[in-house]
């Protein structure tokens, strides 16, 4: 009995998100749930607050409870990236894509732009695991509980 107990709390996260989930970064995480005790409007407030004061321009969209930062420049505008959250009673979700500028010259100089999802992939310091820290911050510094999940995702674009 204990052994189907033990299960049915594995297949739970499963079920409700696609994908498993916990409370500790995995490899392949390419998304950050914040559970707490809030309405949308209250979760929309203190996350574009939250935002806002680390100097991101926030765009909402209170129809679909969607919230998107501008693009953000690091390594001296090589790369921009985007965070947009999924707002819902009780829970926010956060996610983000990457883009990095490639300059390729065979005949001649042409830049490539390729876009990625931040994900808790590569090594340490790689260019995807300190996105996802970056991600990971701000969820961290907003109340409620933090659960990490790898959600199957269409390949779309923000950008």
């Amino acid at each position: 009995m204990r052994n189907v107990a033990y299960f049915f709390c594995l297949i739970l996260p499963i079920g409700l998100y696609g994908q498993a989930g916990g409370t500790i970064a995995f490899e392949g995480t390419n998304a950050l749930r914040i559970a707490n005790t809030y309405q949308v409007n209250q979760n929309i407030f203190l996350l574009q607050a939250q935002l806002t004061e680390r100097g991101y321009q926030v765009a909402v969209d209170r129809k679909n409870n969607i919230l998107i930062t501008r693009d953000s420049l690091i390594e001296g505008g090589g790369i921009s990236y985007v965070i947009s959250a999924r707002i819902q009673p009780n829970e926010i979700i956060l996610t983000g894509q990457y883009q990095t500028a490639v300059v390729t010259s065979v005949l001649s100089n042409r830049q490539e732009i390729y876009t990625y999802d931040i994900t808790h992939e590569g090594r340490p310091n790689s260019l995807s695991k300190r996105m996802f820290r970056v991600l990971e911050e701000l969820a961290r510094n907003l109340e409620g509980t933090l659960y990490f999940i790898k959600e199957k995702k269409k390949r779309t674009t923000l950008f």
